[in-house]
């Protein structure tokens, strides 16, 4: 059964997750994220989450007679490498936070011929042959996010760099259409963030010597 510090733990980058989400889309700008930073992200805010989960489950307990409390440390370096290999391996994208479909497609019809003249563009995916790049279109209209996907594995990172760049630098001179509904889901996210990081202060706070006594122990393994 977990006690409070573990609650609280899982609890913290969680909602600083929504709360950094939720403020961003609040701010009503487009954000251009490339894939690995936004998986980053996330890996962050379910960092809590797999502390008190597989990494307590599986914690290498003979390992605290060697090393003590700084075990907690290569198993956090192990998970940071971890998913520093997911992103490797992933296919390249970007993620456009505050951004409707017609809105990308406006924008990479501009970019497309700018960048490429025997590029494309349809409402479904964009090519641009001379530097590689062939990718899908993803657009969640409710959460205001659209996601631009390698179609394979073998297209490179500077063909992509040069991508998000230039994505970014259009959307970000030109004036974006906000929406009620994206508002209503960036709200959400802040209320729910809001109330996360409250509990979790609670938490903590509700018996200090408590939770001393719970971290000593979660720490000693």
């Amino acid at each position: 059964m977990w006690d409070s510090f573990s609650i609280a733990a899982a609890l913290g980058p969680t909602s600083a997750y929504f709360l950094a989400l939720g403020w961003l889309r609040l701010r009503h700008q487009v954000w251009v994220l490339g894939g690995g930073r936004d998986f980053a992200a996330l890996a962050f805010g379910m960092m809590g989450w797999f502390v008190i989960g597989p990494l307590d489950l599986f914690f290498p307990r003979p390992a605290v007679l060697w090393l003590g409390r700084f075990v907690w440390l290569f198993l956090l370096v192990l998970y940071w490498l971890v998913i520093a290999w997911i992103i490797l391996n992933m296919r390249h994208r970007l993620v456009i936070y505050g951004v409707q479909a017609n809105s990308l497609r406006q924008s990479l019809d501009r970019l497309v011929p700018l960048m490429d003249a025997s590029g494309s563009v349809t409402d479904l995916s964009i090519q641009l042959p001379a530097m590689g790049i062939e990718a899908f279109i993803e657009c969640s209209p409710l959460a205001g996010v659209c996601q631009l996907v390698a179609a394979n594995h073998s297209q490179t990172s500077h063909s992509w760099r040069l991508l998000e760049a230039a994505v970014a630098n259009d959307l970000h001179s030109r004036e974006v259409p906000s929406d009620s509904s994206v508002n209503w889901v960036a709200k959400l996210m802040v209320v729910v963030g809001s109330v996360l990081m409250g509990l979790s202060l609670i938490l903590l706070l509700m018996n200090p010597a408590q939770t001393l006594v719970e971290a000593a122990h979660f720490f000693r393994g």
